[in-house]
């Protein structure tokens, strides 16, 4: 999909580090940092027959991929790595400059070319552009001068807007201006997961307090909201458009054990599925389809959510660990 590159920042050049042969035979559904094998690996088959190839990268304290594309952010000893040509022959990596602490999430632009980078355990946040060919670190966002601590994080399709949740003294959604300033876009007592729509027009709102979505319309400051009454515990959301092209509402319920979907416009519940582990997470694997949570043990299967015109859960087994995939192969 991408051609080989070098890779630059405006301030210093990025070294690059060895490459990696592997070759993915078959259909792969997308790719995933599993934390049991410290790796980057791919979904291989489609999600009712599928399982986890080998380690396309080892020895990763963290990663990341860009959704429904071939790179991805990793993290090892205090580096920072982007890694290109997933999936090909030769899986490409090169450093960023500098010291990086572990993060606990990464929220990607649609397109690919912004991920925020960000711990919500030590309230800071690192915006890396232009991924994967020419990346560069924006200036740090100053999150410990807020009135509270990081909850959520969202950016939009192009990368143009990066909204963050607070949750304490001053609780609610912000958002970045230009000079660095920070200002607050909506009231949320407790705002667990953000999420723009596809057009980056309407940003989404979950908050875990009032257990309340609120829509913002982010071009003329407009918000609507309505309750969650499906869900005792929502934890995740995302959005995206079904085969209907309904804007769809995907929200997880932890406790609860269920998967549930709204129409974005009506508001009404049109999905509601229950799943046997308890989701953590909603987060881009296929064209149609969702991480719920990633793998916690080498014994524990993968979930996922295939939201096509009937929507499915389906579990992805444990694959058998060998000596490729032990940490730091």
């Amino acid at each position: 999909m991408h051609r080989t590159v070098s890779f630059f920042l405006l301030f210093n050049v990025i070294s690059s580090l060895p490459a990696q042969h592997l070759s993915l035979k078959g259909p792969v559904e997308g790719f995933v940092y599993d934390a049991p094998t410290r790796s980057l690996r791919a979904v291989m088959g489609s999600l009712a027959a599928a399982s986890l190839g080998p380690p396309l990268l080892g020895g990763q304290d963290f990663g990341s991929v860009a959704p429904y594309q071939d790179h991805a952010v990793a993290f090892q000893e205090g580096r920072c790595l982007i890694v290109t040509r997933l999936g090909s022959e030769q899986v490409t990596t090169a450093e960023l400059p500098g010291e990086f602490a572990v993060p606990d999430g990464i929220s990607w632009s649609g397109d690919g070319s912004v991920a925020a980078i960000y711990s919500r355990a030590n309230g800071w946040m690192r915006i890396v552009r232009g991924l994967p060919s020419a990346p560069y670190l924006e200036p740090d966002l100053e999150l410990e001068h807020l009135p509270g601590s990081l909850t959520a994080v969202s950016v939009n399709f192009r990368g143009t807007d990066v909204a963050f949740g607070i949750a304490g003294e001053a609780p609610g959604v912000y958002r970045r201006v230009k000079g660095g300033g920070l200002v607050s876009i909506l009231a949320s007592s407790n705002p667990v997961a953000l999420t723009y729509s596809e057009d980056g027009e309407t940003l989404y709102v979950l908050d875990g307090a009032t257990k309340q979505l609120s829509a913002l319309n982010t071009v003329n400051q407009t918000f609507e909201a309505w309750p969650l009454d499906a869900l005792a515990e929502p934890v995740a959301m995302i959005t995206r458009l079904d085969p209907l092209r309904r804007q769809v509402i995907y929200v997880a319920g932890r406790a609860d054990r269920s998967i549930v979907g709204f129409d974005a416009e009506s508001h009404e519940m049109i999905m509601h599925l229950p799943v046997a582990a308890q989701p953590t997470t909603l987060a881009p694997l296929g064209r149609d389809s969702f991480l719920l949570g990633p793998r916690q043990g080498n014994q524990d299967p993968l979930w996922s959510l295939l939201a096509d015109g009937s929507p499915k859960v389906f579990f992805i087994p444990a694959t058998p660990t060998s000596r490729l995939e032990e940490p730091g192969r």
